[in-house]
């Protein structure tokens, strides 16, 4: 993205030559005048860049949820932090 905005930014620049003003701009009404075609375009381009994701149908994908069901492996983790647990307090008691 970062090569089209700077294309964005010189095509700006050179339009600013052609209307007879700076090409940079050292005023705040000139960079005003310099951001504010930045930004339409950077807005527009997100907007059907968004289009085009949905017509692609990246905003009909169904979420994964998962509702309280552990596997093995969750179950392994569930165990060995219990034990964990249990030691830490058994040599906290001086039990161990």
């Amino acid at each position: 993205m970062l090569n089209i905005l700077s294309r964005d930014s010189e095509e700006i620049r050179h339009i600013r030559v052609m209307r007879g003003k700076s090409r940079y701009p050292l005023t705040p009404s000139s960079f005003l005048s310099y951001l504010r075609p930045l930004l339409s375009l950077s807005i527009e381009r997100a907007r059907w860049i968004g289009i085009a994701a949905e017509m692609r149908g990246f905003g009909r994908r169904k979420r994964s949820v998962r509702k309280g069901r552990f596997d093995i492996l969750d179950m392994l983790l569930i165990v060995l932090f219990l034990i964990q647990i249990i030691i830490i307090v058994a040599i906290s008691l001086g039990l161990a």
